[in-house]
């Protein structure tokens, strides 16, 4: 399950809208975007006129389908390129996002007068950019090193609690309210993880100590990406500034390496399907990176971090009909508990609301 670098391949990252909303709270997500970033007035602007939804809207959930849906596709692209271009490793896939990331929405931003200067920010939202890059920054190192010292069953069970960390996180520092009918769904989506881990190829890994530490400081920081993504819209920052900053986020890391260690980028062995594959790679987590931030505008961050997990649902999906994967009871079990633990609090919001 290709699973879980949010951040780099994945990858979390994030980027919210607000802004501009008088005229464009139609929410029109078509033709280039434009309203998904909010764009019109051609004025300078640092932030949305519009607050983040405070209740659980159901854009908020849409916003994060999209995300799990091209959360899929690329790690599919990512699965295809560890079997037919073995030699493109992380760094080439980080630093392909960085790019996209960074440069759309830094002339996106720029043709539409939104104000790119971070600089000129609030000292509470350039402290807030900065963490969120430094968790995304820090969760790929170390999530890496879980996944190289750990039973990909045994990480992808234990990734699959990251909806707890962001729910504890979002109770003590985003004053959140849990529903007691959540918790117990988070726990019983990690069950589910459990029976869709069972018919998976097994890596001989015992798993070291080491690789649990690493682990469980990854879905930490993976969950405080949903936090600091929540922040972010509660500060009402703009989408393209988020996205350019991640976009830096994850490639001069890469750069930087590349200049002091052989073998980080590999430029000279690229073929001309690989430039493509990679090119398709590096738009599609552009938006769904813009799409996950987008959702902690009109979600609670421990509403929505939950959803992700679906994308173990559409990667068993994909896996049958690309890669031969022989689908199971167990699988079908799995994805019968973790898609109603994920829909129980979906259906709880939309009543009570």
């Amino acid at each position: 399950m290709d699973h879980k670098s949010h951040d780099q391949i994945l990858p979390l990252n994030i980027s919210d809208e607000g802004e501009n909303t008088k005229k464009n709270m139609s929410l029109n997500i078509s033709c280039g975007g434009s309203m998904m970033f909010g764009a019109g007035s051609l004025e300078p602007k640092q932030a949305s006129t519009t607050a983040p939804d405070k209740k659980n809207s159901m854009i908020g959930v849409l916003f994060i389908l999209v995300t799990c849906c091209l959360l899929t596709i690329g790690h599919t692209i990512c699965k295809y390129l560890s079997i037919y271009s073995p030699y493109i490793k992380g760094n080439d896939i980080s630093f392909f996002m960085g790019i996209f990331n960074f440069s759309f929405n830094l002339i996106y931003g720029l043709k539409y007068g939104i104000s790119m200067n971070v600089l000129s920010f609030d000292f509470k939202v350039k402290l807030a950019l900065l963490a969120r890059m430094s968790a995304g920054f820090a969760n790929n190192l170390v999530l890496v090193f879980a996944i190289s010292r750990l039973p990909l069953s045994k990480s992808v069970i234990i990734f699959s609690l990251n909806p707890i960390c962001c729910a504890t996180l979002a109770f003590f520092f985003l004053k959140e309210d849990i529903a007691k009918t959540t918790i117990a769904c988070f726990f019983g989506a990690a069950v589910g993880i459990y029976f869709l881990t069972l018919n998976r190829e097994s890596d001989n890994k015992s798993g070291t100590i080491s690789g649990y530490i690493a682990a469980i400081t990854s879905i930490w920081l993976l969950g405080s990406i949903f936090i600091f993504g929540r922040v972010l819209a509660l500060l009402k920052v703009h989408a393209t500034v988020v996205c350019m900053c991640l976009g830096l986020s994850f490639m001069v890391p890469s750069l930087i390496a590349s200049l002091f260690i052989d073998d980080v980028l590999h430029f000279n062995q690229y073929t001309t399907s690989d430039l493509c594959i990679l090119t398709v790679f590096g738009f599609l987590s552009s938006v769904w990176i813009t799409c996950m931030y987008l959702a902690t505008k009109y979600a609670q961050a421990s509403f929505i971090s939950p959803i992700l997990n679906l994308e173990n649902v559409f990667t068993v999906f994909i896996d049958m009909f690309f890669f031969h994967y022989h689908f199971t009871g167990t699988d079908f079990l799995g994805m019968s508990i973790l898609a109603a633990c994920i829909c129980i609090p979906i259906v709880r919001n939309y009543l009570n609301s």
